[in-house]
């Protein structure tokens, strides 16, 4: 999930009734053992112009997902650079609630910083970009584990449908 993604889906999530569904209870199958995937980004002409790396990890404190992505493109005549690191913790114990995330990007040698946590009125947000940082405060939302983990459930569940626990 992009940065953007991130933001959006906290701050609409947090304007909106909460759902009455039971959330869903991962099993450590559903995690699957810690791994870190890697992808190629290419340009409108097939050309590569990054790479990617999605990756999920296990500590005591709980479980993190963490996207990298790198891409350099040529526009105008001129190299344009661009980095975004973005990691998004989850508590250990099910239903494995959202603790904290933190995204860095960086384009044309300007950083900006997010860094968003649990608050005792809901989450607080830390922005810091041109040496300004700046606070916003939201409500709490309802984002777990098996959220971010949404699409790869999606597809080991309609895989293991077509194809049977015999051929995964």
């Amino acid at each position: 999930m992009c940065y953007a993604t991130l933001i959006l889906c906290l701050l609409i999530a947090s304007s909106r009734p909460a759902i009455a569904a039971e959330p869903r209870v991962l099993t450590e199958a559903d995690i699957g053992a810690p791994r870190a995937d890697w992808y190629g980004v290419y340009g409108p002409k097939n050309e590569k112009i990054g790479y990617a790396q999605c990756k999920i990890s296990r500590s005591e404190k709980g479980y993190t997902q963490t996207n990298l992505i790198h891409m350099s493109v040529a526009a105008m005549g001129q190299e344009i650079k661009m980095d975004m690191e973005e990691s998004k913790t989850f508590s250990a114990v099910a239903p494995h609630p959202f603790v904290s995330a933190f995204v860095k990007s960086s384009q044309m040698g300007k950083v900006k910083t997010t860094q968003i946590a649990r608050a005792d009125a809901g989450l607080l947000a830390t922005i810091e970009e041109s040496g300004q940082e700046r606070k916003l405060e939201k409500p709490s939302v309802e984002f777990r584990l098996a959220d971010a983990l949404g699409m790869d459930l999606w597809l080991k569940e309609r895989r293991r449908a077509a194809c049977g626990p015999d051929l995964e």
